[in-house]
């Protein structure tokens, strides 16, 4: 939640209360002096190109002393993302924490193999990523095996996340087959989302049963125009109104990806942009997701929770989600249309006949049942998966890695600060984040002028 004319309070007041209303943690919603959670903002710019966000500054420095001389654990989410243009100060993550913790979710390397110098970029992103996650971190969480090797004896795979509580709640007639065997997608518009190889299972689903099914597919993002053009057609695309271009850089696989001109009969899908799937969940009964880039897909996740159908493809992201019945996992494009029509035909059983209690808003409560997709059964792995013991660090003393970590380290300080950090950065995509030096300078020039000057007004 986010607007131009909002103000960093206004932000830390809606969290709050996000977290009273929504995710029911009155104590963490708390004012800090009341032993609620202390939110820290920091200035950051968006970089258009890659899609992200990234921090201005040294994220480590702003952590308050206050935290750190208290031996606090440091839980990094997605340590690559936060370290890859920083430009570090001599104090690292691992001086100011007594251990600290990496999870990492979000699969770049295979992202970098989309973007039009894939072939160069791929490689490098996977090289930077793990000399960024090994140095800083001292356990490494990877949410599923599909991701690369960062830090061999640091790493662990494990999903240490959970999904809302809302979602374990579903209305009883979600279930009622005959009226709503609705089927649906949702997530961030992206050919990497998986988008490319749903147009290839609805021609293969033409080709066994003569009419693509119907879809709506709910979410926006930079690649939305093309992917509208490639489900309705051309002449469908003409009617509606017209869209600003995509500033997202072009890929190699673009011009593969027109699939609409191959299309001589529009597939039947809607697409109905952004919308919270806890508020769309009663509307429908089958979810799909083709998607093998993602980590760990939290949106399977949820559909899962509110005893969907969910139809993913068999792969190492999915692995997570084989012990629940209700997902169902193909091999082939054949397989699927057998599930999808399977699904579309018959109603998640299980989940009703097993539940014992009914609210009386005709919702079922069934955490009980997905108790593994709970935040409570996340935060125990964390625990398990992110401890070191004495075993482990022996090891590590015996093989010197605490030295190696300490060397990329100080390479990376080395070529990260001054203007030849600058450069760097430019050359290795930084854009708008590339000169994090620079800014460093001026806003301790400034700090310094300001401090001066209030001294001055004090005399």
């Amino acid at each position: 939640w986010a607007a131009p004319d909002k103000t960093p309070d206004d932000q830390e007041a809606y969290i709050r209360e996000w977290l009273t209303a929504s995710a029911h943690l009155p104590l963490e919603a708390a004012h800090p002096s009341e032993g609620g959670i202390t939110i820290v903002w920091y200035p950051a710019r968006y970089h258009e190109a890659l899609s992200s966000i990234f921090a201005l500054g040294d994220l480590c420095e702003m952590i308050p002393t206050t935290v750190t001389e208290t031996k606090a654990i440091c839980i990094l989410e997605e340590p690559e993302h936060v370290n890859f243009y920083r430009a570090p100060g001599r104090e690292s993550w691992r001086d100011k924490f007594v251990h600290v913790i990496g999870i990492v979710h979000t699969n770049y390397k295979a992202y970098a193999r989309n973007h039009y110098s894939g072939i160069l970029t791929g490689p490098l992103v996977g090289a930077l990523s793990s000399l960024m996650v090994r140095a800083y971190c001292d356990k490494v969480v990877k949410l599923s095996p599909v991701l690369q090797t960062y830090a061999p004896g640091k790493e662990v795979v494990s999903n240490v996340h959970g999904i809302r509580q809302e979602f374990f709640r579903v209305p009883m007639k979600n279930h009622d087959v005959n009226t709503r065997a609705r089927v649906y997608f949702i997530g961030k518009l992206l050919w990497a989302k998986g988008l490319d190889k749903l147009l290839e299972l609805e021609a293969h689903f033409r080709k066994k049963t003569g009419k693509y099914f119907e879809i709506d597919i709910v979410g926006s993002g930079p690649e939305q125009n093309e992917i509208e053009k490639s489900f309705l057609g051309q002449q469908q695309q003409q009617q509606k109104p017209p869209t600003a271009p995509s500033s997202s850089p072009i890929t190699v696989a673009e011009t593969k990806r027109s699939h609409w001109r191959y299309f001589r009969q529009p597939i039947p899908a809607r697409f109905l942009g952004r919308r919270d799937h806890a508020e769309i969940g009663v509307e429908y009964h089958v979810f799909v997701n083709p998607s093998i880039t993602e980590v760990l897909c939290t949106t399977t996740a949820e559909a899962i929770a509110m005893g969907k159908w969910v139809i993913v493809p068999r792969h190492a992201s999915n692995e997570f989600f084989l012990q629940f019945s209700n997902c169902l996992q193909y091999t082939s494009k054949s397989e699927f249309v057998e599930l999808l029509q399977y699904a579309l035909s018959n109603p998640v059983d299980y989940v009703i006949s097993e539940s014992s209690s009914t609210a009386k808003d005709g919702s079922i409560d069934r955490s009980q049942f997905f108790a593994p997709l709970t935040w409570e059964n996340a935060t125990l792995r964390l625990i398990d998966s992110a401890y070191l013991n004495k075993r482990e660090a022996r090891r590590r003393d015996r093989l010197t890695l605490h030295k190696e970590d300490r060397s990329i380290q100080e390479w990376h300080y080395a070529l990260g600060n001054g203007k030849s950090g600058d450069v760097l950065r430019k050359v290795l995509g930084g854009g708008p984040v590339a000169e994090q030096s620079t800014y460093k300078n001026l806003s301790s020039t400034l700090s310094t002028s300001s401090s001066s000057t209030s001294l001055v007004s004090a005399r």
